[in-house]
């Protein structure tokens, strides 16, 4: 009996171990498995595809998985699946509209730390603050410097301005009160046909980026001064009859760029390749890029951070290392996605000027790396960046709607809305 239980006994801990190898053995095929694939959540199948067919020159057996993702669900999709333990993203896509509220998760890898050990001197300084949480950590990597300034149709400006020389152009609307004088009149000689801008909106957000003093500090908000200083701007704009009604990328607003009603759009490097020239493709050196009142401005951004769930960290830090540091990866960027890069040593030598003859034989990107970069001022991110854009949307419908708002009405709207919107602890004023 007690031979037979010593053998029972000696059989049953052989099956245990042989489970458990087994179970260790999946379990690192399974690890193994995952350093074979990188999930992406994106909006941009062909950018993303794109660069992972860059990619797997370098590594051909990683693959990149493309998940479709709406850009305005993206945080609220991310939330959720961080709050139910489901499969995030390997690399994560922070865009600069969302980054504040995915930063202030706190369910990021340090990618200063090993194994990662990025040296953040690699990059542009002026970009750092959005790179960055709370506790100055370096947890996205910006993928793109984006000094912006204005589009603008040079048949027009010759007619209205009498040039179309991007720097003469430029320097006749230096600050805000002469762009508005000059849509008064160019309103009042057209009749109210050609705009300075398609939108209100559009102006509110050059307002916005170029606004370089801390709006959120703390439990602080400091909202009133804010809002009085460019309200004021868009409301004398808007009652100069000098800002179209056409909501951004709508229908609409894509058709505009074939017409001659609307004068300047915004500009940001990436905006060439995937804006204009699908909305106007064949209009050959009818384009140029100026200057925006006052000073540059960064508008968009696209950084990739890993979260601290993710399953296949070591893959997605390959991506991520190649895309933003190494000669491949950031030629990638350039070729895929039209970018100004972020790492600084790629234009040691000083920028490289490709003229481009649908722009007239002007390189736009090297104009705004020459005469918008030295002047943006890049505010650091907050998770209520959202907050104020939305606000912003909102005066500008009610703008729109009613020309005769006064900016002190326009400004208590305003403190309304985004008292609503915030957190009960922040003190609001």
């Amino acid at each position: 009996m007690r031979k037979n239980l010593h053998n029972r006994l000696f059989f049953s801990i052989i099956v245990l171990l042989l489970v458990f190898s087994m179970l260790i053995s999946g379990c690192a095929r399974r690890q193994e498995a995952d350093t074979g694939e990188i999930v992406f959540w994106s909006w941009s199948e062909s950018e993303t595809l794109g660069l992972a067919q860059r990619f797997n020159r370098v590594y051909p057996d990683i693959t990149v998985r493309f998940v479709p993702t709406d850009s305005a669900g993206f945080l609220m999709r991310f939330q959720t699946a961080l709050m139910a333990g489901s499969e995030l993203p390997n690399v994560a896509l922070q865009e600069s509209v969302m980054r504040g509220g995915l930063f202030a998760l706190d369910c990021w890898e340090n990618l200063e730390n090993s194994p990662y050990n990025f040296d953040r001197n690699i990059v542009f300084p002026q970009i750092l603050p959005v790179m960055v949480n709370e506790r100055n950590e370096v947890v996205g990597i910006e993928r793109e410097l984006n000094p912006s300034g204005l589009l603008y149709k040079r048949p027009l400006a010759l007619q209205f301005f009498g040039t179309d020389d991007p720097y003469e152009l430029g320097a006749l609307i230096p600050d805000w009160e002469s762009f508005i004088e000059h849509g008064a009149r160019i309103a009042q000689a057209t009749g109210g046909r050609v705009k300075m801008l398609p939108s209100l909106f559009e102006l509110a957000q050059v307002l916005l980026f170029q606004h370089s003093e801390l709006i959120f500090h703390g439990n602080n908000v400091n909202a009133t001064d804010f809002f009085t200083k460019n309200l004021d701007i868009m409301i004398r704009m808007n009652r100069a009859n000098a800002v179209g009604r056409l909501p951004a990328y709508s229908p609409a607003w894509n058709a505009s760029f074939l017409d001659d009603d609307h004068l300047f759009y915004l500009c940001a490097p990436w905006t060439s390749q995937w804006i204009l020239k699908p909305n106007d493709p064949d209009s050959v050196g009818r384009w140029g890029v100026t200057t925006a009142p006052v000073r540059g401005f960064s508008f968009g951004g696209t950084a990739y951070g890993i979260p601290t769930n993710a399953r296949n960290k070591e893959s997605a830090w390959k991506f991520i290392e190649w895309a933003t540091t190494t000669d491949d990866g950031i030629q990638a960027a350039i070729d895929v996605v039209g970018a100004i890069v972020s790492r600084r040593a790629t234009y040691a030598a000083g920028f490289p000027f490709t003229p481009d003859p649908f722009f007239a034989g002007q390189d736009p990107n090297a104009f705004l790396m020459e005469r918008a970069a030295p002047t943006m001022q890049i505010r650091p991110i907050s998770q209520h960046d959202i907050v104020l854009a939305d606000v912003l949307s909102f005066i500008s419908d009610a703008l729109e709607n009613n020309v005769n708002i006064s900016l002190q009405d326009a400004v208590q709207m305003a403190m309304a809305e985004i008292r609503n919107s915030l957190p009960a602890n922040l003190t609001i004023h």
